[in-house]
């Protein structure tokens, strides 16, 4: 087998098919990181993300919602568990376990060094650790803007109960100050109401000198 350094080329002296999938599992590992590599920057270099840290150092607020902030969330830990979980990047085939294949072992370490794999994952982590750092802080910011928005609700009602209560005891007062100002109509007390009303359609059917004089009567009796 001979390498080059120059470039990716790796040739064989034998044709061996072992000598072949060894090196395929680790290219193939290889184009899977890379494509990992891809997807991280993608997502870092977003405008959505990069605009981040810049809000923050510029006005200390952050114009982004939740929503948003959940899927970034979402999308880098899918990445990382992808990368270190799912996937079979840093797995060593089962082929490679055996005693009596050193050599295929020594191959495809060979070419995963090549191909810097384990420098490349480690990179890789870093980086999404440090977006979810951001992303750690972004999250504190926006449930302290979502308890401040509570404070302020909770403060308004307190306000606007108050208001409702003095609103209700002035109009109380006003109420009472009016019914107080009405002057109350004088009562006899010795007439009946029936006693009244009798008198009045008899003195109705009588002339006014007539009566006058039943009035007198009836007041002089009473």
């Amino acid at each position: 087998m001979i390498y080059q350094n120059t470039n990716p080329l790796v040739a064989f002296k034998s044709h061996s098919l072992l000598h072949t999938l060894s090196v395929s599992h680790a290219l193939a590992q290889s184009t899977l990181l890379a494509r990992y590599e891809t997807i991280t920057h993608s997502i870092l270099s977003a405008p959505s993300t990069t605009s981040i840290p810049q809000q923050l150092a510029s006005t200390g607020s952050l114009h982004l919602s939740r929503t948003e902030a959940l899927k970034i969330t979402g999308k880098l830990f899918k990445l990382r568990r992808d990368v270190n979980l799912v996937s079979n990047v840093l797995d060593v085939p089962e082929l490679f376990w055996d005693q009596g294949q050193a050599s295929l072992r020594a191959l495809y370490d060979a070419v995963r060094e090549y191909m810097e794999i384990g420098q490349r994952v480690g990179v890789l982590n870093e980086k999404l650790a440090v977006a979810e750092d951001l992303l750690g802080a972004i999250h504190d910011h926006l449930n302290n803007n979502a308890m401040e928005r509570i404070t302020w609700i909770i403060i308004w009602l307190i306000v606007v109960a108050c208001l409702v209560e003095v609103g209700e005891v002035i109009a109380r007062l006003v109420f009472h100050a009016a019914k107080a100002s009405v002057p109350e109509m004088p009562t006899c007390p010795n007439i009946s109401v029936p006693a009244l009303v009798d008198t009045g359609s008899r003195l109705a059917a009588l002339s006014r000198e007539e009566a006058l004089e039943a009035l007198e009567r009836i007041m002089s009796s009473q």
